[in-house]
């Protein structure tokens, strides 16, 4: 069994635990499954409930919990800008971050998948395409073959990827731009 803790409370979390039941839908062996151990945040008191997971405290707490593996769920237009200071200052070493694909997702066997990246439901990823470490896959996206995803970059609901994307960008649409050019 692997434990997740989850970084953030929000929108993003509800779809990380939607990839994580779809893992353990299909799982056969409890070394593929994922039991999620609550979450860190800054804004909700520890203690309290969130969507009935534990909030075991703020996100500066990440560094000190070592058999856990994380991902970051934080994601809102303003903080996802702010995403490379927010995975430094958690002190989590790259070994912790976890990578989660949504069992209705397609991932080509010759991709090259980072760390702490998650992918959703309906997603395409198609041959030699590199995702950067916390590359989050929205929705139905499509990433062309042989398309780099720059490290933290979040690729939109139902967007198609036909080019490279910068690290730390925003893309969205058929073609896919970046949203803050």
């Amino acid at each position: 069994m692997n434990n997740l803790m989850i970084l953030g409370a929000s929108g993003n979390a509800l779809d990380i635990l939607d990839i994580i039941d779809s893992i353990n839908d299909r799982a056969v062996t409890d070394s593929e499954r994922w039991q999620v151990d609550g979450l860190l945040d800054d804004r909700l008191p520890e203690g309290s409930l969130w969507r009935g997971l534990l909030v075991r405290g703020a996100l500066s707490l990440a560094n000190a919990i070592e058999d856990r593996q994380f991902i970051m769920a934080i994601g809102s237009d303003k903080s996802y800008r702010s995403l490379p200071a927010l995975v430094n200052a958690t002190g989590i070493g790259a070994h912790q971050w976890a990578t989660l694909i949504h069992s209705g997702a397609a991932v080509s066997r010759s991709a090259k998948i980072g760390k702490g990246v998650y992918i959703q439901f309906g997603s395409s990823i198609a041959g030699l395409v590199h995702l950067e470490d916390h590359v989050k896959i929205a929705a139905n996206a499509t990433i062309g073959h042989e398309t780099r995803i720059g490290e933290g970059s979040l690729i939109g609901m139902g967007a198609v990827v036909v080019k490279d994307v910068p690290a730390h960008s925003i893309v969205a649409g058929n073609p896919a731009r970046n949203l803050y050019e």
